[in-house]
């Protein structure tokens, strides 16, 4: 079963959360927005993966 369909996009989710945690400047606070946009279908996937994975483990019901 294939959680991760793909590690550099979920590299990228992970360095833009970091990004967005410790950026304070208004034009990168811009740009965060614009890079959620484009990667929530992404994660989205990932978190629907990641539930049916747990469900077929007996871990979720």
């Amino acid at each position: 079963m294939e959680v991760i369909p793909s590690a550099e996009e979920l590299i990228s989710i992970r360095d833009l959360r970091n990004s967005i945690v410790h950026d304070y400047w208004i034009e990168e606070v811009k740009q965060n927005f614009i890079n959620v946009r484009n990667l929530a279908p992404a994660l989205m996937k990932v978190s629907e993966q990641s539930i049916l994975f747990c469900k077929h483990r007996g871990w979720l019901e």
